[in-house]
């Protein structure tokens, strides 16, 4: 069916995300979800914001998007589009006591519309969305969840697939197999680091209490000699992000994303 269809048929979800969004003071940005998990009100905003290509100008992201691309193409430059999946898209079900069942459902049909259009317009897309949902739905109960409870961005778990999902399509560039290699291993090393989250800080100071420092898990890349990983100037592929590219590279762990 349409899109339109689509969002009608997950609108309760949005309903009661609505209804969670109105009982919270505007002044707190994090919600309290099930199990321990914490959401970003901009987030859940997202989720039931409708259509992205119906946003105000200057808020609709389609048409600096597919101008990025078109002035990379002029100068012979790939561009590649990862969108990172809001936390409550992967667990929907860690916020709606209704969205529990399986399969999980997808929160924002209009996300999937977008980039639907975005790759129309040429814009080539790495969708993480089914990949972690599909991952979830295998999830053994034990397993380190794919994003942290207490925080907007993913676990060492999530950072691994992603990057692993980005770099089988760029292995599959014409250029790639032409590339010079470089004389250089790298080998990872367990680490950890105990952290509040950056959501503790959004919640009341007497809802704050709840919420202990959580370990978490990474692994540190090093160069062959012990020296840690750092960015290499002269690499051909240039990565552009926003915290979820350096959560675990320049905070926490460090030198782990």
């Amino acid at each position: 069916g349409s899109f339109e269809a689509w969002a009608r048929e997950v609108q309760p979800h949005h309903l009661q995300i609505q209804k969670l969004l109105a009982q919270r003071p505007k002044g707190l940005q994090a919600l309290i979800g099930r199990e321990g998990f914490l959401f970003y009100r901009k987030s859940l905003e997202y989720l039931v914001g409708g259509d992205l290509q119906a946003q105000p100008a200057r808020k609709n992201p389609y048409p600096a998007i597919v101008a990025f691309k078109d002035r990379l193409k002029a100068l012979n430059v790939d561009f590649l589009l990862v969108p990172v999946p809001a936390k409550p898209e992967v667990f929907p079900d860690k916020l709606l006591a209704r969205a529990a069942s399986r399969p999980l459902p997808v929160l924002n049909p209009f996300g999937r519309k977008l980039l639907y259009e975005l790759s129309q317009a040429g814009v080539e897309v790495v969708d993480l969305l089914p990949l972690f949902l599909a991952e979830r739905e295998r999830d053994a109960p034990a397993a380190s969840p794919l994003y942290q409870a207490q925080d907007t961005h993913w676990t060492h778990r999530g950072l691994s697939l992603a990057a692993e999902a980005i770099a089988r399509r760029i292995r599959t560039y014409p250029w790639y197999s032409t590339l010079e290699r470089a004389a250089v291993t790298y080998r990872q090393a367990p680490s950890s680091v105990k952290e509040q989250g950056d959501l503790h800080s959004r919640l009341a100071p007497k809802e704050q209490g709840r919420y202990k420092p959580v370990e978490l898990a990474c692994q540190k890349v090093l160069q062959s000699d012990g020296k840690p990983y750092e960015d290499d100037a002269a690499s051909p592929v240039v990565v552009l992000g926003d915290s979820f590219t350096g959560v675990y590279q320049l905070t926490g762990c460090t030198h782990a994303g």
